[in-house]
C-alpha cells in the first residue's frame, strides 16, 4: 500500500505554470494575486504535463503523462480534475488514476483521497488535503497531512496510515529540470507510517528497532507558489530512494 501513497505525491510534481523558466520570486517571500488560481497550469483545461521517476542511482524507472480534464467552480473553490497515465520506463505496465486540485485564491489543496489507482477501487480512503500556500516564507512550518488506506485481506481489514509531518520551509533555491529552471522553496517533511495490524510487545519492539536502524522516511520537495511542486526526493535515513520531476509541458 506504500506504493499507492507515493503515487499520490508524485501527481503534485506535474503541476506547473504555462511558461517553463524562472518564476517571478523575489527575496524569501512569494505570492500570487489573490483569487488568481488560473496562474497554475493545473487549472487550465487541456494542459498536458509529463514527468519521470528515477531510482536512487538516477535510472529512469517510470514515466507519467497528466492531462487537466475538467476545470470548474464548486462550493466557493476553483476545482481541477487531472487524469494521469503511469508506465514503466519502457512504456509498459500502464496504470490510470485521477486526482483533484482545489484553490481558494490563497492556497492550493491536493485531495489525496481522490487518487485511486485502477485495481484498488474496493479500498476505503480517508485523508486530509495537502496544502500549498501562495504566500510562503522561509522558516515557516506548513500544516500536516495524512492518508489512510484500508483493504480487506482474507476477510480481515488491513489499514495503513501515512502521516506527513514537520513540513518545514528550509530555503529558496533555483531548480533546473528538463522542463526549465524554477525558483523554488525547498520543503522537507517526515513521513510516519502506522498499520492496523495487531502486534504483541515483542513485535512492537522489533518494529521500533527496525525504524531506528533504517532512519526516518523523509520527503523533500521543491515548490514555487505559482507552479506548485516541480521536483521531489524520497529518502530513508540519508539514502535516496526515488526522485521525481517534471520533464515537459504541452499547453
Amino acid at each position: 500500500m506504500k506504493s499507492i501513497f507515493y503515487s499520490v505525491l508524485t501527481i503534485a510534481i506535474l503541476a506547473c505554470n504555462d511558461q517553463p523558466g524562472t518564476t517571478n520570486i523575489t527575496g524569501t517571500t512569494a505570492s500570487a494575486p489573490a483569487g488568481d488560481c488560473g496562474s497554475s497550469l493545473v487549472f487550465r483545461k487541456g494542459a498536458e504535463l509529463r514527468g519521470s521517476v528515477y531510482d536512487g542511482q538516477g535510472r529512469v524507472t517510470g514515466k507519467t503523462v497528466t492531462v487537466v480534464s475538467k476545470v470548474y467552480d464548486e462550493g466557493g473553490m476553483h476545482v481541477a480534475e487531472l487524469q494521469q497515465k503511469s508506465t514503466d520506463s519502457a512504456g509498459g505496465n500502464e496504470k490510470n488514476s485521477k486526482t483533484i486540485f482545489k484553490c481558494d485564491g490563497k492556497k492550493i489543496y491536493i485531495d489525496l483521497s481522490s487518487l485511486m489507482p485502477s485495481g484498488q477501487s474496493k479500498a476505503t480512503i480517508s485523508t486530509s488535503a495537502m496544502e500549498f500556500p501562495f504566500d510562503v516564507k522561509v522558516g515557516e512550518t506548513l500544516p500536516d497531512a495524512s492518508y489512510s488506506v484500508t483493504l480487506t485481506v482474507r476477510g480481515q481489514p488491513r489499514t495503513m496510515i501515512s502521516h506527513i509531518k514537520e513540513r518545514k520551509v528550509e530555503a529558496l533555491e533555483s531548480i533546473t529540470t528538463p522542463a526549465g529552471t524554477f525558483k523554488c522553496f525547498r520543503i522537507s517533511s517526515v513521513v510516519e507510517v502506522e498499520t492496523g495490524m495487531q502486534m504483541d510487545e515483542r513485535q512492537k519492539k522489533a518494529m521500533e528497532q527496525m525504524k531506528e536502524r533504517m532512519g526516518k522516511n523523509r520527503i523533500i520537495y521543491w515548490y514555487a507558489p505559482d507552479v506548485t511542486v516541480v521536483k521531489m526526493e524520497n529518502y530513508i535515513g540519508e539514502k535516496l530512494l526515488t526522485r521525481t520531476e517534471i520533464t515537459g509541458i504541452k499547453k
